[in-house]
């Protein structure tokens, strides 16, 4: 483990070294300091958009960007300063969001705690997400907040938390799914209300001049090869692979159903099905992993637990992703066949499975 926190950290510095900083937050400074600039109804303006930015000068390479509204908003704070003082301020806040995610779970993890939670810090997913200053870590952040609040006993707080999530929705889209299924009605119906507002605040200061260029780009965005790579879809085409991404999801669903005593299993379930189902996934959303791997340490059994948090780390090592002596094919499908695994071997266990003895951690009955 030493070994992979040196290497990770080192890969790290020379990503800061050699390549674009902040190659994905410069969409968030971006937009947001076209919005403040111009309005907000010219954020998705490509004229704009692709402009160059601090040390970010290839713009046929970095544009466009589809960033929702909120997360545009999240980042106006930074434009107040020059990208090159914004980029490192952002990448600490994410930090800081991951340092949150590792004490939200800190109870889930077995003892020595302190050994796996520095495992987690040697995923190589989340360096190169910090590197990118990418909001998969907000996105978690939310999906964690949610569930450590419905354990506390705040399901509309849970709900209010659990909108982080549009800082990157398709990486998480089955979780309020999930939720829905297992009745949790109160963090879903707080969930939905203020998603509402932030979509309605979001049209409105687009107007329709926005939401035309939005779609105008959608093609753009979404057609590269590169955003399929690390999917079902990538891996087995168009047809097959959205119908298999189609059917994991439907097995995910239905077992965080056969488990929704257990708040624990269906975050779990929630979140390994968006991880296969989703439409667009590149390295840094395995960031979202991590919780998965430390709620089925909380479930159990110790010893498939152990071994599917094992293969995670292996596969998502500094080691493995991003190297040039492992084939692609490889690599992506080490993911995807972790993943499908876990969920088949979720699916095949009995329902009293998860449910604990003691009804002080269960969720709250339909």
């Amino acid at each position: 483990m030493t070994a992979a926190l040196i290497t990770n950290a080192f890969r790290f510095w020379v990503l800061e070294v050699v390549d674009v900083h902040g190659d994905d937050f410069r969409f968030y400074y971006s937009m947001a300091r076209i919005g403040l600039t111009y309005g907000w109804s010219h954020i998705y303006d490509l004229s704009l958009q692709c402009a160059p930015i601090g040390p970010i000068s290839e713009t046929k390479l970095h544009c466009p960007g589809l960033l929702l509204p909120p997360a545009a908003w999240l980042a106006a704070p930074f434009t107040a300063l020059p990208y090159t003082s914004a980029y490192p301020l952002w990448m600490a806040m994410l930090g800081v969001c991951f340092a949150a995610i590792i004490a939200l779970l800190w109870r889930c993890l077995p003892e020595p705690r302190a050994v796996y939670a520095a495992a987690a810090f040697t995923a190589y997913p989340l360096a190169y997400g910090l590197f990118l200053g990418q909001t998969s870590i907000i996105a978690t952040l939310g999906v964690v907040l949610a569930w450590w609040l419905i354990r506390a006993r705040r399901p509309a707080l849970a709900g209010a938390a659990l909108t982080l999530i549009l800082a990157k929705p398709q990486i998480v889209l089955l979780v309020p799914v999930a939720l829905a299924i297992a009745a949790q009605w109160r963090t879903v119906a707080v969930f939905a209300a203020v998603t509402s507002a932030l979509g309605l605040a979001s049209l409105a200061t687009l107007g329709t001049h926005g939401v035309a260029a939005y779609f105008s780009i959608t093609t753009d965005v979404l057609a590269p090869e590169v955003n399929y790579v690390y999917t079902l879809r990538g891996l087995f085409g168009p047809a097959a692979g959205i119908a298999l991404q189609s059917l994991l999801a439907l097995v995910a669903l239905l077992t965080a159903w056969r488990f929704r005593a257990r708040v624990d299993a269906v975050f779990l379930l929630g979140i390994l099905g968006s991880a296969l189902a989703s439409p667009y996934w590149h390295v840094p959303d395995y960031v979202v992993l991590i919780p998965a791997a430390a709620l089925q340490l909380s479930l159990g059994p110790r010893v498939p637990a152990l071994f599917l948090t094992a293969a995670l780390f292996v596969v998502g090592s500094p080691f493995s992703v991003g190297v040039a002596f492992l084939p692609a094919v490889v690599q992506v499908g080490s993911w995807l066949l972790l993943e499908v695994g876990w969920i088949l071997w979720l699916a095949t266990r009995p329902a009293v499975a998860f449910v604990p003895a003691d009804p002080k951690p269960a969720m709250a009955a339909a």
